[in-house]
């Protein structure tokens, strides 16, 4: 019991002495920078989508479930967004979606690129792979991260409507309920995958990749529960920012997202690094 309290406290001194000389805090900042450009885009690109086979001026209501996720604050900044792109004409989102399209895809490019940075930092590595092969690399990546977003779109906010179909017995609550575990097990998927071929020396198997990706997961629900909850009882970021308050709020916590995930990478790491020099005579 004591041999494996010390394994754990060494990883835990290993991914806070790690963190730091990788200056994971700041690197995470500039993730989120990322994101926060996509963000836009992306939402313009479902409301358009959503224009293709219901109202556009239902959106907003069908997309709160999404929004759920997000501190108040930056949810009813997205909500006023939405209803100020459903607004528009259909030939102004015709217009826009072509715009959209290509700034979402170069922005969620840089995110992705910036993730990947992120990653090689954790586990110490510099980049040898040739210009195509990096390129490729982020583009299957980033095309994981887009394909991820839409099915976690799907399983928030079109799971229910599938479900207000059927009689509202406790196996379909309890269905709609089990969503969010499905959400969470393809986070760990896809931030695995993420962990698995980002790196240029990519891990030996699995039993490498799922213990941080597993820790991002539940860092990132438990930090994103927590700032909900210190936002929305405690902080005073309208009275201090004014107008961007709700906008700092929500680089704050796509900022607490990427530290997730960069947080996940450096334990992955420091548990390698620790079994290597268990096996050292």
């Amino acid at each position: 019991m004591q041999d494996r309290l010390r394994y754990w406290l060494a990883i835990g001194n290993d991914v806070r002495r790690e963190a730091r000389s990788d200056h994971a805090v700041i690197i995470a900042a500039g993730v989120a920078f990322y994101a926060v450009l996509a963000l836009l885009p992306a939402m313009f690109i479902a409301i358009t989508l959503y224009g293709l086979f219901a109202n556009v001026a239902d959106a907003e209501q069908q997309i709160d479930g999404l929004l759920a996720v997000l501190p108040a604050e930056s949810a009813a900044l997205l909500t006023a967004q939405l209803s100020s792109i459903a607004s528009g004409s259909s030939a102004g989102l015709s217009v826009g979606f072509a715009l959209s399209i290509t700034a979402f895809l170069w922005t969620v490019s840089n995110a992705t690129r910036a993730m990947i940075g992120a990653v090689k930092i954790a586990y110490d590595q510099e980049e040898h792979r040739s210009i195509l092969e990096s390129r490729a690399v982020a583009i299957g990546l980033t095309f994981l991260v887009i394909g991820g977003g839409v099915l976690v779109l799907a399983m928030i906010a079109v799971v229910p409507v599938v479900l207000q179909r059927f009689d509202p017995t406790d196996a379909i609550v309890t269905i709609g309920n089990t969503r969010w575990v499905a959400i969470a097990g393809g986070a760990v998927l896809v931030i695995g995958l993420l962990y698995r071929y980002a790196p240029p020396l990519r891990p030996d198997g699995w039993r490498d990749v799922l213990p941080g990706a597993v820790l991002a997961t539940v860092l990132w629900s438990g930090a994103s529960i927590g700032f909900s909850v210190y936002v929305s009882s405690y902080g005073k970021y309208n009275a201090t920012y004014g107008v961007l308050g709700a906008a700092v709020i929500l680089l704050l916590w796509f900022w607490i997202s990427s530290l997730s995930v960069i947080l996940g990478a450096e334990f992955n790491d420091a548990i390698v690094r620790l079994r290597k020099e268990d096996r050292k005579p």
